[in-house]
């Protein structure tokens, strides 16, 4: 073992910022520290030139070395100077932990050494880690969906606080829960439409994070805990705006017609990193699919709906899209939308997004006041409800849609529908409204469907703006 003190601190700062370089963890460039000093003998470390000669690219050892026992002290005064908070931590919960099989790992092992510590390997981790996130943070407006990548590798191997203030180049997010695996695909419209994708992985106590730029590494933390962890980071910072938000899920085969229940503990943690936050998400288009477990009730009355949506900032969403996935093979089960129904984000959008075979209504209330409304399912038997609830709608105070007004909503429907008959049955007199509908092929959504336009005046060829 090498004397730390003949050993350049230089040195030390140069091969450890290597590592960096290279991306390896703080645990590895030590563990190699240790390993790289045991292999010499002690005479090399007092030759320079032989040290110089070695350590190849990083030729030169000239300048002072970073003063690490002083770093700590300039880190927090420049948090204070800033107001940088410490990044919230969720409380920890047995229920949402990432498997009931599994184990949190223990931590990366080092090895035992008198050269440094992981504490001051970590402190240079972080000030290199900050020196290059202030560089980030000067050209914001320039970053690229490869610079982000970048942004979260190094978050996921160094301690910094700098990268929660750049806005980064995405405005659109799509998470896919498979099967032991949460996936990322990262859009952004300004780097002409590009794609990014993060893999989380996690098998067997092993987790693994793939990049779709070829980069792979493995990791101590559990898929789901990271993978939250990312998501709250993309979409923290209240300059983000998102062109489209989606919560997606694929089918979880375990075996020959052997199918399971996809994990949510990534919808609970980021949940509970939202609820961190002192402002709500700015999102245009939001989709979501979830389903409802008879035997876990945080599933029910749209539960994993709920751990997002509530968090999206009403006046910014457009277009609200729900689906529900059942298990193959199981029996279908429906949701009557009661819960995220009375959310102020489904009364502030404008078009509503049903289109599901497991989706039933039973108050046609909460489908008054859109622009647009898809409907998979709506039975014969309830067309008198949705007709009444249309007509007893009452627009609010100061809407320009007060004095007129419609509602275009696309039906599976193979049945044509005497609609003037069921107004002249269920529509009180002193009412005005007006419907008609017609079979046609939607050129939003590409599906060929009952359109039907129900409302006051509804043959205006113009109707004002709800939104600026």
């Amino acid at each position: 073992m090498a004397d730390q003190s003949i050993i350049p601190e230089k040195f030390i700062q140069l091969y450890l910022e290597r590592h960096y370089r290279l991306r390896s963890t703080a645990e590895q460039a030590l563990t190699s520290l240790v390993d790289y000093v045991n292999f010499f003998p002690i005479a090399m470390f007092r030759t320079s030139n032989k040290v110089l000669t070695l350590f190849g690219r990083f030729e030169s050892l000239a300048g002072s070395p970073l003063n690490l026992d002083t770093l700590e002290d300039w880190y927090v005064m420049l948090n204070a100077n800033v107001g940088i908070q410490r990044e919230p931590q969720p409380s920890r919960n047995p229920e949402d932990s990432d498997d009931s099989d599994m184990n949190e790992p223990a931590d990366f092992p080092v090895a035992p050494n008198d050269i440094y510590s992981i504490e001051k390997v970590r402190r240079l981790y972080t000030h290199l880690a900050e020196e290059e996130m202030k560089k980030m943070k000067r050209r914001e407006d320039e970053l690229t969906l490869d610079d982000l990548l970048t942004i979260i590798r190094i978050r996921h191997i160094a301690r910094e606080r700098i990268s929660k203030y750049i806005k980064l180049p995405v405005d659109g997010i799509k998470v896919i829960i498979e099967n032991r695996k949460v996936k990322f695909e990262i859009s952004c419209s300004n780097c002409c439409n590009q794609v990014r994708t993060i893999t989380y992985q996690g098998i067997s106590g092993n987790y693994k994070v793939y990049f779709s730029n070829g980069v792979y590494y493995e990791t101590h933390i559990k898929y789901q805990t990271l993978a939250a962890k990312d998501f709250f980071f993309l979409v923290q910072n209240e300059r983000m705006m998102f062109r489209q938000l989606g919560m997606d899920m694929t089918w979880h085969q375990i075996g020959i017609n052997k199918f399971k229940y996809p994990f949510i503990s990534f919808h609970r943690k980021v949940q509970k990193y939202l609820q961190t936050l002192n402002h709500q998400l700015n999102v245009v288009f939001f989709a979501m699919k979830f389903f409802e477990r008879p035997d876990d009730p945080r599933t029910f009355n749209q539960g994993l709906a709920m751990t997002i949506l509530p968090f999206i900032r009403p006046d910014t969403l457009l277009t609200l899209q729900f689906r529900v996935w059942k298990i193959f093979n199981e029996p279908d089960y429906y949701v009557n939308m009661n819960t995220v129904s009375q959310t102020e984000q489904w009364r502030a959008c404008r078009i509503l997004d049903l289109w599901c075979e497991r989706i039933r209504i039973q108050d046609y209330s909460v489908l008054t006041g859109f622009d647009i409304v898809r409907l998979l399912n709506l039975p014969q038997e309830d067309l008198d409800k949705l007709v009444l609830a249309y007509a007893n709608f009452i627009s609010p105070p100061g809407d320009p849609w007060n004095k007129f007004w419609y509602t275009d909503i696309f039906v599976r429907d193979t049945l044509r529908t005497e609609y003037n008959e069921i107004i002249r049955r269920v529509v009180p007199k002193d009412k005005q409204l007006a419907l008609y509908a017609k079979k046609q092929l939607s050129r939003s959504f590409g599906v060929l469907s009952w359109k039907i336009r129900i409302g006051r005046k509804i043959m205006e060829a113009i109707r004002p703006e709800r939104r600026n």
